[in-house]
C-alpha cells in the first residue's frame, strides 16, 4: 500500500470525502434517474466500509471484536442496498431498525456475552436505547433536506474528538473517516438538496454505534461525554420554535443546523477534556 494511503490524516479526511463524493455520483449516474437518486445515500455506509477495511485490514476469521467491524459495516452495506432497492419503508423500516443494531450488537459482543457483569450489560442496554432514539430522530427526518445528515456528522466528530482524548488512535481515525464520508455525500445536497436520507446513512448511524460500543468497553473514553451527544441528533428540534420567526431554506437550514450541533459538540468536547485530557504520554 502507497504510503499517501496509509497516512492516518488522509484516511481519516480526504480519502473518504473523496470517496464518498466519487460513488455518489456513480450511483446516480448509473442507476439513472429514479433509483440513482434512491439509492445514492449508500455512498456514505459502503465508503465506511472501504475505508474501515483499508484502515484496519480484514483478518479472517476476525479473532476478537475490533476485527468484526469491517465485516459488520460490510453487512450494514447490504442491508442499506436492500432498504432502498426494495424499497423498505413505514413499519417495516422500523422494524428493521429495531432488529438490525440488536444483531450488530449482539454479535460484536458474543466474546463478552458468556462472562457479562451487571457492568456490561447497563451499558449495553443503554446503548442499545440510546441507538433506537437516534435511528428514530433519522427517520423522521428523512423528508428535511441534510438535516439528518448534518447530526450524524458532527456526532462522528463529536466522538472522534472524544476517542482522542480517550486514547484510541483507531477510532479516533474511524471517527473522523466517517464524517468525511458524510461530508462527501453532503457536497451533493448543498446548496441544492438532490437525495433523500435513505439506509445509506441510517445504516451509517448504525456503524458509529458500533464503534461507540468499542470505546465503552476497551478505551477510557468518557461515558457522560459520549451521552452528550445524543442532543445532537435533535438539532432540528432545538431550532424549531425559532424557524418560525426566522424561516429557512435549502441553503440556510444545514448552516444553522451545523452550529446548533457544533455547539453541543464543543461541551461533549469539553466535558471529556476535563476528564481525560491529552498528555504527552497518551499514546499518539
Amino acid at each position: 500500500m502507497p504510503s499517501f494511503f496509509s497516512d492516518p490524516m488522509v484516511q481519516s479526511s480526504l480519502l473518504p470525502l473523496t470517496l464518498a463524493l466519487v460513488l455518489t455520483g456513480l450511483l446516480r449516474l448509473l442507476l439513472g434517474p429514479v433509483r440513482g437518486r434512491r439509492i445514492a445515500n449508500l455512498s456514505v455506509i459502503l465508503s465506511f466500509f472501504i475505508l474501515a477495511c483499508l484502515i484496519q485490514g480484514l483478518i479472517f476469521p476476525p479473532v476478537g471484536s475490533t476485527h468484526k467491524i469491517p465485516y459488520l459495516l460490510g453487512g450494514l452495506a447490504l442491508v442499506a442496498l436492500l432498504v432502498d432497492l426494495l424499497p423498505v419503508r413505514g413499519k417495516a423500516l422500523m422494524v428493521l431498525l429495531v432488529v438490525v443494531p440488536a444483531l450488530a450488537l449482539g454479535w460484536l459482543n458474543a466474546t463478552r456475552w458468556a462472562g457479562a457483569d451487571s457492568e456490561l450489560l447497563v451499558k449495553e442496554a443503554l446503548l442499545y436505547g440510546a441507538t433506537l432514539l437516534v435511528l428514530w430522530s433519522l427517520f423522521r427526518q428523512r423528508g428535511r433536506g441534510l438535516d439528518g445528515v448534518v447530526e450524524l456528522l458532527f456526532a462522528s466528530v463529536g466522538f472522534a474528538a472524544i476517542s482522542l482524548m480517550g486514547a484510541s488512535a483507531l477510532l479516533t481515525t474511524q471517527g473522523f473517516a466517517l464524517a468525511a464520508c458524510l461530508g462527501g455525500y453532503a457536497l451533493w445536497n448543498w446548496p441544492r438538496h438532490r437525495f433523500a436520507l435513505g439506509g445509506g446513512v441510517l445504516m451509517a448511524a448504525v456503524g458509529l454505534v458500533l464503534l461507540i460500543n468499542q470505546a465503552l468497553l476497551l478505551t477510557d473514553t468518557s461515558v457522560l461525554a459520549l451521552a452528550l451527544l445524543l442532543p445532537v441528533f435533535f438539532a432540528d428540534s432545538l431550532f424549531s420554535p425559532l424557524e418560525k420567526r426566522w424561516p429557512l431554506n435549502d441553503v440556510t437550514r444545514p448552516l444553522v443546523i451545523a452550529l446548533v450541533c457544533l455547539l453541543w459538540v464543543l461541551i461533549a468536547a469539553g466535558v471529556s477534556f476535563s476528564i481525560n485530557p491529552i498528555t504527552a504520554d497518551a499514546g499518539y
